[in-house]
């Protein structure tokens, strides 16, 4: 297995998408995302009397299940800071350790929500960004925020996310006008 070096590490909240992200594609990569997702799941015990052929079959399950296991406790546990780590020590698999984080990063409640919407409107370019890193952060924002809204089965229209796009834009992008063909394009919904 290759070197981790491209995965940022986990330090909570601030960086859980971006961080999720990487990790998600690294156990692609590396075929273990079944046993994260619990679609692969280390096999029961065998009965007393089970046949030879069943004991290799067993093995064979379980042989590969703790090595695509091992795999992903490895990716997961390696890229996480110290802080974030203390919800995954008593973990026993890497999807005990999958779920921590999805339950402790990914809340669905009402504050989450206030939070997404007050991130969504309040949202500021920073110096540092260039108008495309603007954008994408805005755009990853609101993804969020649909996300969340997803369980309540609502959808708010992408035109909503233009209009904050352009009305955010700092001054010196405000030579930027839509043609109507854009316009019609970007409010399809």
């Amino acid at each position: 297995m290759e070197k981790l070096n491209f995965i940022e590490r986990l330090e909570g909240e601030r960086n859980w998408v971006s961080w999720k992200f990487d990790v998600e594609l690294q156990l692609t990569v590396q075929k273990a995302m079944p046993v994260v997702q619990g679609k692969i799941t280390k096999p029961g015990l065998l009965t007393l009397d089970a046949s030879e052929n069943e004991k290799k079959t067993y093995d064979t399950a379980l042989k590969g299940f703790e090595k695509l296991d091992a795999v992903a406790k490895y990716i997961i546990s390696s890229s996480v800071r110290p802080e974030p780590k203390n919800h995954i020590l008593t973990c026993e698999t890497s999807k005990d350790m999958w779920d921590a984080f999805h339950s402790v990063y990914e809340q669905r409640n009402e504050q989450r929500l206030d939070f997404l919407y007050s991130q969504q409107f309040n949202y500021k370019k920073e110096t540092v960004d260039d108008i495309a890193t603007y954008v994408s952060k805005l755009q990853r924002i609101w993804q969020h925020l649909q996300d969340e809204l997803k369980s309540e089965n609502v959808q708010l229209p992408k035109s909503m996310l233009l209009n904050r796009i352009l009305n955010t834009l700092p001054t010196e992008y405000l030579e930027f006008q839509l043609t109507k063909e854009l316009w019609q394009v970007l409010r399809k919904d």
